[in-house]
């Protein structure tokens, strides 16, 4: 099983302000202390990834949920709300933890 985070910013952020988000998450992500803090709350494979990674990785999870929602919705009939999300955020960067 994989969770992961991701940070955004409003759609129209200014590109310099989501640079500098992304640069300091890279930063913080890179620094011993926090990932050994990250490690004690068993987020033991942290992966930062660009903005345009996390957008690319986003496409595909929308792509992949979607497929099972619409297998949902003909098995139970019930149609889930019409919001896909896209073109209401710009993408920051994001941090991943997988389980065994």
């Amino acid at each position: 099983m994989t969770v992961w985070y991701g940070l955004f910013a409003p759609a129209g952020a200014d590109p310099a302000i989501v640079a500098r988000i992304y640069h300091d998450l890279a930063v913080t992500l890179r620094d011993p202390a926090m990932r050994a803090r990250l490690a004690q709350v068993h987020l033991v494979s942290v992966v930062g990834s660009t903005p345009p990674e996390l957008a690319v990785f986003l496409g595909q999870e929308i792509e992949r949920y979607s497929a099972i929602v619409k297998g949902c919705e003909y098995q139970s009939g019930i149609k889930p709300a019409a919001c896909s999300g896209r073109g209401r955020a710009r993408a920051t960067g994001a941090v991943s933890q997988h389980f065994p």
